[in-house]
């Protein structure tokens, strides 16, 4: 199930590692510095990987379809093969004699299907660029994943951690009431680290919403390429060859 969907379904628990999640409770209970630190590792990664996200959305630099689509339907209704299936003398009214008007015809056809090929030729490129971008963004998609599931042990390190630390700090309170300034001390002491990774737990929640939203974003990406690349396919296959087949066909 990806990322997006876990959030929907109310899941972003189930794709954990005991084994990692016990590795940071350890960490967590070292000292403040560990806590403060326990994530730079991933958070450097999630900083390269948004770099990655932002070069990969200039893919939006390939040809704006819509301007060959426009071409095309002027180009079809300037060469409709249609005109040649219709009743005797009907080339005669448009071109004058009918030999000449399927001379001008077979021209204006040659000019149009060359305009065509070269449209052809670019949407093709263009398709081959785009599926290299869906591999790339397959891959990134994958790390961002990642880079959630780790992030996803970490909460549920500190959200434990939390739990047995609270306990233990409602301890220090009630032993601190005796007024004794040693137990005064450990109490502000214990304080102090118990706020730290009850922070550092806040901001690893919200790199897990980056995550979340980054997840959104390349899935979007994806479904954008897939859609450019099928409707690349179809107007250089079910479009153009099937115009020029008809074309040929009643010439």
């Amino acid at each position: 199930m990806d990322i997006v969907s876990q959030v929907a379904n109310n899941q972003l628990t189930d794709q954990t590692n005991r084994k990692d999640i016990e590795e940071y409770k350890t960490k967590i209970n070292t000292n403040v510095i560990a806590v403060i630190s326990i994530d730079d590792k991933v958070s450097a990664r999630v900083r390269k990987f948004n770099d990655q996200v932002l070069e990969r959305t200039k893919m939006v630099d390939l040809p704006d379809i819509s301007v060959f689509l426009k071409e095309i339907k002027t180009g079809v209704a300037q060469v409709d093969p249609k005109l040649i299936d219709q009743k005797p003398g009907f080339l005669s009214k448009m071109f004058g004699k009918a030999k000449a008007g399927i001379d001008q015809y077979k021209e204006r056809f040659d000019s149009v299907k060359e305009r065509f090929d070269e449209i052809e030729d670019i949407l093709t490129k263009d398709t081959e660029k785009l599926k290299v971008s869906f591999s790339d963004i397959e891959t990134m998609y994958k790390i961002n994943h990642d880079q959630f599931i780790d992030l996803n042990n970490m909460i549920v390190a500190f959200e434990e951690s939390l739990t047995t630390m609270k306990d233990h700090l409602n301890e220090l309170i009630e032993k601190a009431k005796s007024g004794d300034s040693i137990d005064t001390q450990e109490l502000r002491e214990y304080q102090n680290y118990y706020d730290a990774v009850e922070k550092k737990h806040s901001n690893l929640v919200r790199s897990r919403l980056a995550c979340i939203q980054t997840a959104a974003a390349v899935t979007l990406m994806k479904t954008n390429v897939i859609n450019t690349i099928m409707t690349n396919i179809t107007l250089a296959t079910s479009g153009i060859e099937e115009w020029k087949k008809n074309v040929v066909l009643r010439i």
